[in-house]
């Protein structure tokens, strides 16, 4: 910056292009404000991200209360609140054991990254999605990715739009871009 600044200097002196000049001048202090705004909106966010992550750590989002395999080996269970880790531990499940063609999911939500994780596992084994009791928030995510997919009698399935819990940071990651991507 100091460079192209002074390299404007010797340019107005040497050619005397004043508007050319200024302009140019103009237009570098204007990206150097606009880098830092965003340099502070972003570390702002960042430590709104923080303080959520931290309070909610406490509470809420648990590893799933099951996460296992029938007893004839063909079906994963997961039972319980899709939390980071998960798309890993069914990644190891259907590493060691082949055989299985489908997930149950009974599952409240949790992780939306998880959620897409286990999306992406699902269809690339080709299995089929089953729900028998509760399938909602992250846990569609991953229901939709089924090679055939399964609703029970009594199955409920829940969709909603993303959700972001401050309205006055501008968070790092656009929540509309995203709930798009899905």
């Amino acid at each position: 910056m100091v460079g192209l600044l002074n390299a404007c200097g010797r340019h107005l002196l040497k050619h005397g292009h004043v508007i050319r000049v200024r302009a140019v001048q103009a237009i570098a202090i204007f990206s150097l404000m606009a880098t830092f705004i965003h340099i502070l909106e972003t570390v702002q966010s960042l430590i709104v991200l923080k303080n959520n992550a931290d309070k909610e750590s406490a509470i809420t989002i648990k590893a799933p209360d099951v996460l296992s395999l029938t007893k004839d080996g063909r079906f994963i269970h997961l039972k319980g609140a899709i939390d980071f880790g998960v798309t890993k531990d069914v990644t190891q499940l259907l590493t060691t054991h082949p055989e299985v063609t489908g997930i149950i999911l009974d599952s409240s939500g949790g992780i939306v990254y998880e959620g897409r994780g286990l999306f992406k596992i699902i269809k690339e084994h080709g299995l089929d999605t089953y729900c028998f009791k509760n399938c909602s928030s992250a846990c569609t995510i991953a229901f939709v990715g089924g090679a055939g997919r399964f609703l029970g009698e009594n199955a409920k399935i829940g969709f909603h739009q993303y959700q972001h819990d401050s309205d006055k940071v501008n968070p790092v990651v656009n929540i509309k871009d995203e709930q798009k991507k899905i």
